[in-house]
């Protein structure tokens, strides 16, 4: 960052140019021209190697996190996977008869669950502070259709851990108290929540987040809509399965 700043303000400085000489920039996908004629099943099962990725090594500085197996994308600006858009992926993967493909893309997810202490929005380094809904429990019943109750003993460790990761701070709260994931409501009731651990625009919606807090009206005093609440709350927002 400080090596963009300095640059950034040297005479004639070029963005394009810096960026070519400094950072490797990832392939362009070969574009898909599906054959004429086909049935909807015929393009989807002509779709699945298509969107395929295999990421168990990454250039150094990528923010792509790796995984030790292959996973489907969903295509497009999305080069990488998501956590609950996955499961449904494994519902037609299942459908089309890749169950090697469903146990692999929950093999990821499990590990994931092992490295990070929790399955992120996706695998990128800035997607680490938050999460998306809990899916992976379904994931694992889906593979147990296929591979019987095997499945169920093999990812309870991580079942356990992902469940640990929502309730943490549950045993602490007191009615109308807060902590992270849970909530305790004055009934004792304890709820979950969407909760990111960093507050500030997202990196891969940066300008789009600044341009969104700009819209805003401003806060009382001299408070900056580029930080928290607002920026918390988008970033809590696209966690949701609506952002699509």
């Amino acid at each position: 960052m400080r090596i963009i700043v300095c640059s950034g303000t040297s005479p004639g400085f070029d963005l394009r140019h810096f960026v070519d000489v400094n950072f490797t920039l990832p392939k362009a996908g070969e574009k898909y021209v599906p054959p004429a004629g086909q049935s909807l099943r015929e393009h989807i099962d002509g779709l699945w190697p298509v969107l395929t990725r295999s990421t168990k090594n990454v250039e150094k500085w990528d923010s792509l996190l790796p995984l030790p197996e292959s996973y489907v994308v969903p295509g497009g600006r999305f080069r990488e996977i998501y956590y609950w858009d996955s499961y449904f992926t494994m519902l037609g993967l299942a459908e089309s008869g890749h169950w090697d493909k469903v146990a692999d893309m929950v093999a990821n997810f499990g590990y994931e669950i092992d490295a990070w202490g929790h399955i992120p929005n996706g695998n990128r380094t800035y997607y680490l502070s938050r999460s998306q809904p809990p899916f992976f429990a379904f994931m694992v019943e889906l593979l147990a259709q296929h591979e019987g109750d095997n499945a169920l003993k093999e990812y309870l460790p991580q079942l356990q851990k992902e469940y640990a990761y929502w309730m943490e701070g549950v045993e602490t709260l007191q009615p109308g108290q807060q902590n992270q994931r849970v909530v305790k409501l004055e009934d004792g009731s304890v709820l979950n929540r969407y909760w990111d651990d960093r507050d500030t625009p997202r990196p891969e919606s940066w300008v789009e987040d600044i341009a969104t807090a700009k819209k805003q009206p401003q806060p009382p005093g001299n408070g900056d809509l580029s930080r928290p609440p607002f920026c918390c709350r988008l970033r809590l927002g696209f966690q949701l399965p609506l952002d699509g």
